[in-house]
């Protein structure tokens, strides 16, 4: 899906039509249920959609028969445009509709003449229009028709050259709106699937691909598409006598009572006796089929169709003609259409009704049709191919169906330096693509973006995203030590260091381990593109984290430094990221491709130098010859994408109509047996190639990434950008390509590689250049294991998760078990120098203990949570095989062995009073206990009962208590530096330990009537006060008055950096939602809780901390997010108070546990200890 859609759910107060209106008129039902919604969707609109005053909507887009919602639109002065997904016939049909009943003219009927509608070129008979007989169901498609009119217009789902007299005739009419033709608009790659359904994909295509070119009569007539078992049978036996192959769609009628087709486990049951034995050899029947697939293919002559819209025009693109078998609503005028006007179809039946018993097509009948097609069919045959080409232009550039959208934004000017030219033309984005996010993605209350992630070079907006309060990732398209350059370069600039200059000794750039040459430096001589690359690397810090794209083998130095340096943010290298499918190509480029990879094929293993410079990559006249010489001198086979520079005053590189013109004379012709010129190149599928040794690169990081994945070894000749400094690297750290330049800039005419050079590069790597070879090899299987991905699996289906997530998370996770024991198997333990110690998988990959066991490989569990609530897991097994079901609220205390007190049932994870998420946590307690140990970040001293208990229960693998696991530097900011320090500047004006904190994670938030008690509970305070909370403008939401009258006592903030404000002298008092991360880190730093929990498991934590650990206090204990409750300001007011001003016995249990916490790290504490036997433990499983 696209990325900029987006779903709002309506809810569902409207009661759904019963099902005795559906049967009597289908059409009129669910226009009636449509038009109750409109208050509903209008509410949406003012409420979820135009609130925060956003730009103006565009257009509320209604679909054909949800027309009602266009006088919702009308009401809020929105424009609104109907998408009409069938074709322009019909929708002259409904046009006519509502004329004739304007007109007062009776309803259709059989006995009428054929009928003569407006923009239709040919009489329509009766017998093919949408069965209308009911006043209901005419009135139905009569009312969208007027509606239709009162829109701003009609997107019509089709093209011009398929229905031009229509559509002419439309685009002509003054009495409705602009129609617009925006097809074909189909889904070439068809529906995505998996399992069962991949499965017989693979085996209808492959099927398919043994049967000969334009033989196969290939029948599918939709999801609604089904046939009595009579009707099936005669179909049978027509195909049978018609003697062609065949690929039969079979469905029957659903069973009395329901509605949905059946597919068949025995086609032997229904279909003639011995047809299945007969037919074995040309034939194919199947469920389901790929049906976009497989009118692609070669094989497929002719499509017996029900003509539904879609399965039209994905026949027209594919050239496919067709034989008619319409079903039901539009689909008979279809085919009228198809063979009646266009003639690009044959008449097996166009008046075909799916529920008319008396409906009947003989067998003779369908023999007729396909021998008819398949043996005299040639002319509609090409006919079809001439409409599937005009297909394919309506939708390019200047085709009938292109609208070009204009630029919002002047392109920058060609004179600046192109870095900064770029970098100014994003910055004048930032108004827009803030008031995208607002109004497109944070709109409707959705949760919380997770990120706003920006390329390299868009680094404005990660101001976008701190003004927003979201947190911002930069995606570094290049290697590690480019990063490395450009943070050196703000680094560089901040101490008023000059430029580079080419007379500067080579510069020592930290994180790279080789000296860098000027010469290899990207052209960074104009001030305006070195201060935008430095003002990029400075962006980049205040960024929460650099995603690369590289691996660490290949950049291990650069990578290590990157990652040991605590000024910038966390760096993620996720690389080799490539698509090892290469470009998607078609036409010529297909052609040129299929031939190219026959040439290939005909040469010798390791044989060929591949010489391709990248999109970009050109050269003049003399250089080409020059390149020509020293190709045919070193005697080498050769496949060169060549590319001649631009004409004056042109951007884009020139492909050759005639190499000739240019290489030297003679030359094509005594290298016809070596080597093979091309324009394009399909590259990934080049060097994926057993025939090709070498790679001539221009050493672009995709380029050499893509090389060292396929370990094929480079030849460099960079040309521009940061080309140089990968050639650098590749020769100089790792060895893995022979020096041909260095230096080599594109636009530098003076800059010439002469042809001894590249015979001697060339002869040199393809004849002495066997270690390289093996160097290419290692690092391209540590390419492939530094990228391990899954199979895409299917999800469970979306109400789940709404139903219950963590049902759908272990489902989820449970589907991937065999795709995580085969990667195991063919990426790990296929090395047989690798013993695998064990296999640590989180509490909620359970599924995977399965895996270890198979494979005999401990499992172990990371617990993330605490032991307590570990022992709650555990026990819910026993209950459950004791007969005890889903909790339910006002259930007793239950005695919980690693909790000291009896636990309310007040306080227990709400998702245990639901069946799917009681089931779930039962089901991934039985599996904690099959495993070899259980990893739990917490230490002993804290949870001294419970630890206890799990060690001294035999049921229990053995608990590693190696907690506390805090990230001590806290995330990187999502404020930028000035707002962190705004917020530490003020703390440190605040005596020590009278500030209350209050702070409810990423996901804790409240509504209004809470906050207003909150700010009532913190406004009389003697304390001081921290409320961190993303809203721009909090005097909206709090008490009037408020920020005024407390303004010297407290700070209000969005965002805020936790673990700093925990560690904070002047913090006295944390109110949190009791996340176990949060409990840990008020814990180090011995600062005391005030408990407010709100999902998950907060409300046990909170219970154990005051219950049993006496290290905090109740604010509640038993608060729910979505309960409903509010927490009144007096009873806030007085546990901050308690607290702060006395709460002496738990300031000093909790001073004394965070001494006992920061212990257990050390050598001879519990934690240091629990950690090395658990070193020890897995060092043995290795042995």
């Amino acid at each position: 899906m696209h990325p900029e859609i987006r779903f709002i759910e309506i809810p569902e107060t409207i009661t759904a039509p019963p099902s005795e209106a559906l049967a009597a008129s289908p059409a009129g039902a669910f226009t009636s249920y449509v038009i109750d919604h409109k208050t509903l969707v209008r509410d949406i609109i003012v409420k979820l959609v135009m609130a925060d005053n956003p730009a103006p909507i565009a257009s509320v887009v209604v679909d054909m028969f949800c027309t009602a919602f266009i006088d919702v639109a009308r009401e809020l002065g929105v424009p609104s445009h109907v998408f009409f997904t069938s074709g322009a016939a019909f929708l002259a049909l409904m046009l006519y509709l509502s004329d004739r009943e304007d007109r007062g003219e009776p309803k259709f009927r059989p006995t009428d003449p054929d009928y003569t509608i407006p923009c239709i070129s040919n009489p329509m008979p009766y017998r093919v229009l949408p069965l209308l007989h009911s006043d209901v169901d005419y009135e139905s498609f009569a009312n969208p028709g007027r509606k239709f009119k009162s829109s701003n217009g009609i997107i019509v789902n089709t093209f011009s050259e398929a229905e031009s007299p229509t559509v002419g005739a439309l685009l002509a009419r003054d009495d409705i709106p602009p129609v617009f033709n925006v097809g074909p608009l189909i889904d070439r790659k068809g529906k995505s699937v998996s399992g069962s359904d991949a499965v017989r994909r693979d085996e209808i295509l492959r099927w398919l691909d043994d049967q000969p070119e334009n033989s196969v009569v290939f029948l599918c007539f939709g999801s609604g598409g089904c046939f009595d078992e009579d009707q099936l049978r005669e179909t049978a036996i027509g195909l049978e006598k018609s003697g062609h192959r065949f690929l039969w769609s079979i469905r029957l009628k659903p069973s009395r009572g329901k509605l949905q087709a059946r597919f068949l486990d025995n086609y032997g049951e229904i279909l003639p006796q011995g047809f299945l034995e007969r037919t074995k050899n040309i034939g194919l029947l199947c469920g389901w089929a790929p049906q976009v697939e497989i009118l692609a293919h070669k094989a497929v002559a002719v499509f017996v169709s029900h003509c539904g819209w879609n399965s039209t025009l994905e026949a027209l693109w594919y050239g496919v003609p067709v034989i008619t078998w319409p079903l039901y609503a539009e689909q008979h005028m279809n085919a009228f259409q198809l063979v009646k006007d266009l003639g690009l179809a044959v008449e097996l039946t166009l008046d075909f009704r799916r529920d008319c018993p008396a409906d009947f097509v003989k067998a003779e009948e369908i023999t007729k049709a396909v021998k008819s097609m398949m043996e005299q069919g040639g002319e509609l045959r090409n006919k079809a191919k001439e409409i599937g080409e005009m297909a394919k232009k309506a939708v390019m550039e200047g085709g009938s169906a292109f609208i070009e959208i204009p630029e919002a934004i002047t392109s920058p000017p060609s004179a600046a330096g192109p870095v900064s030219a770029f970098t100014s033309y994003v910055n004048g984005h930032k108004t827009l693509v803030r008031d995208a996010i607002v109004k497109l993605v944070m709109a409707a209350n959705p949760a919380p973006i997770a990120s706003v992630v920006v390329d390299m070079f868009c680094t404005a907006f990660i101001d976008v995203a701190k003004e927003l309060g979201v947190p911002s990732h930069v995606f570094f398209t290049s290697g590690a030590a480019f990063l490395a350059l450009m943070l050196y370069l703000s680094d560089r600039e901040d101490r008023g260091e000059p430029k580079f200059r080419p007379t500067d000794p080579d510069y020592t750039i930290p994180c790279i381990s080789n000296p860098m040459p000027y010469r290899v430096l990207p052209l960074l001589h104009s001030d305006v593109d070195y201060e935008a690359f430095a003002n990029h690397g400075r962006k980049f810090k205040s960024s929460n984290g650099i995603i690369v794209n590289t691996f660490s083998e290949a950049e291990s130095h650069t990578v290590g430094a990157l990652l040991a340096r605590d000024d910038i943010p966390p760096v993620f290298n996720v690389g080799p990221l490539i698509d090892p499918k290469g470009k998607s190509v078609s036409g010529s480029d297909a052609v040129r491709r299929d031939e190219i990879l026959r040439w290939l094929d005909d040469q010798p293993e390791n044989s060929v130098v591949f010489l391709c410079f990248g999109s970009g990559g050109c050269f003049d006249e003399d250089q080409l010859r020059e390149t020509a010489i020293g190709l045919e001198k070193s005697g080498h086979r050769f496949l060169w994408s060549i590319r001649l520079k631009p004409s004056e005053g042109k951007l884009h590189a020139r492909f050759l109509d005639n190499y000739g013109e240019i290489l030297p004379q003679g030359f094509l012709e005594r290298t016809k047996n070596i080597g093979m010129l091309c324009g394009w190149a399909p590259q990934v599928e080049m060097l994926a190639h057993k025939a090709v040794a070498v790679f001539v690169s221009h050493c672009g990081w995709n380029s050499t990434l893509e090389a060292l994945w396929y370990a094929v070894p480079i030849i460099t000749w960079p040309l521009y950008g940061e080309q140089h400094m990968n050639a650098f690297k590749l020769v100089k750290e790792l060895g893995l390509a022979v020096e041909l330049t260095l230096d080599f800039r594109r636009d530098c005419p003076a800059d010439f590689v002469k042809a001894e050079e590249i015979t001697k590069a060339v002869k040199s790597m393809m004849e002495q250049g066997g270690e390289l070879r093996n160097k290419a090899k290692e690092i391209g299987e540590m390419a492939k294991k530094a990228f391990l991905g899954l199979p895409s699996v299917t999800p469970p289906p979306l109400e789940d998760v709404i139903a219950c997530p963590e049902h759908f998370v272990s489902i989820f996770i449970a589907d991937h078990k065999n795709h995580v024991k085969d990667m195991i198997v063919d990426h790990v333990l296929s090395n047989k120098s690798v013993k695998l110690a064990g296999l640590i998988l989180d509490l909620f990959c359970t599924p995977f203990v399965d895996v270890a066991n198979d494979l005999g490989v401990p499992p172990y569990i990371f617990f993330a949570s605490g032991a307590a609530f570990l022992g709650s897991m555990l026990y819910l097994p026993d209950r459950f095989d004791n007969g005890g079901v889903t909790y339910k609220p006002t259930d007793p205390d239950s005695m919980i062995p690693t909790y000291i007190n009896p636990v309310p049932s007040t306080v227990l994870p709400s998702l245990l009073f639901h069946d799917g998420g009681y089931s779930t946590f039962v089901s991934h307690a039985r599996k904690f206990k099959e495993a070899k140990g259980i990893i739990v970040n917490t230490f002993a001293e804290l949870e001294s009962h419970a630890v206890s208990y799990l060690k001294g229960e035999a049921s229990v693998p053995q608990v590693y208590t190696v907690g506390p696991v805090v990230d001590l530097k806290g995330n990187s900011p999502v404020a930028d530096g000035s707002q962190r320090e705004e917020i530490m500047n003020w703390l440190d004006a605040q005596p020590e330990k009278s500030v209350v904190f209050l702070c409810f994670g990423s996901q804790g938030s409240f509504g209004v009537p809470q906050l207003k008690e909150i700010a009532l509970g913190l406004r009389p305070p003697s304390q001081e006060s921290l409320n961190p909370g993303e809203v721009n403008d909090f005097s909206e939401l709090l008490p009037e008055g408020f920020l005024g009258r407390t303004k010297n006592v407290g700070f209000i903030c969005g965002w805020a950096p936790q673990v700093e404000v925990l560690g904070h002298k002047a913090t006295g008092a944390f109110v949190s939602h009791c996340g176990w991360n949060s409990i840990l880190e008020s814990t180090w730093y011995g600062v005391p809780v005030l408990t407010w929990p709100l999902y998950g498991e907060q409300q046990i934590n909170a219970f154990q901390l005051v219950k049993d650990a006496g290290v905090a206090v109740e604010i509640k204990m038993d608060y729910r997010k979505d309960g409903g409750e509010v927490v009144m300001a007096d009873k806030v007011a007085k546990a901050v108070t308690d607290v702060i001003e006395g709460g002496g016995e738990v300031k000093r249990k909790v001073k004394a546990m965070s001494e006992t916490g920061r212990k257990a790290l050390l050598k001879g504490g519990s934690s240091y200890a629990a950690f090395e036997t658990l070193v020890g433990v897995l060092s043995g499983n290795k042995a």
